[in-house]
């Protein structure tokens, strides 16, 4: 080391820990999920999902006054994976008559020559207990103006739409919950 360096490297870590913390620049938060979205307010739309690959179709949204969980995911994005394990916890935390959780499996950036291969070894491996939908050409992702997946709509009882998740994040899990816990209660 040149002679002075180590005395303005000295400075340098002096003048950092002399610097208020309010001053210090630190990496932002990031940001909470957003409940508010496009169809807030709205009736839960009828999604135009091609088939039901696992347990049948859930009854229309009028008749099962159970408040509602939609996941839009892909079976090729890690977050997407991380969502469904949180959704799944979710559906089994409450009574399947006060909270119904359906899937909808999306076709984004697929590349294979048969897209559906992949999703039937991907179900093949687990114990789904969750419907799983599917949205090959992203008619419901786009119906719900949702920009990509992992998403969710959260839904009352009365099949109101109450929230979007548009950019799921695993930090945003208790909130989540925590709002779903809401609306299941009827607040």
């Amino acid at each position: 080391m040149r002679a002075g360096a180590g005395s303005i490297l000295a400075f340098i870590a002096v003048a950092a820990l002399a610097t208020p913390a309010c001053q210090r620049r630190e990496a932002p938060a990031p940001a909470p999920p957003q409940f508010q979205g496009p169809l807030v307010g709205s009736p839960l739309p009828d999604l135009p999902v091609r088939a039901w690959v696992v347990r049948p179709a859930p009854r229309p949204r009028g008749e099962t006054g159970a408040a509602r969980v939609v996941l839009f995911w892909n079976y090729r994005d890690p977050s997407s994976l991380d969502a469904l394990a949180f959704v799944d916890s979710l559906a089994r935390a409450y009574p399947s008559t006060r909270l119904a959780v359906v899937t909808i499996h999306t076709e984004i950036g697929a590349a294979d020559v048969d897209p559906m291969a992949g999703l039937r070894d991907f179900l093949a491996a687990r114990e789904m207990t969750l419907p799983v939908g599917l949205d090959r050409e992203n008619e419901a992702l786009h119906l719900c103006r949702l920009p990509d997946v992992p998403a969710l709509l959260i839904a009352d009882g009365g099949g109101i739409v109450r929230g979007t998740v548009d950019n799921y994040r695993r930090s945003a899990k208790p909130r989540i919950a925590a709002y779903v816990a809401e609306i299941v209660s009827g607040k």
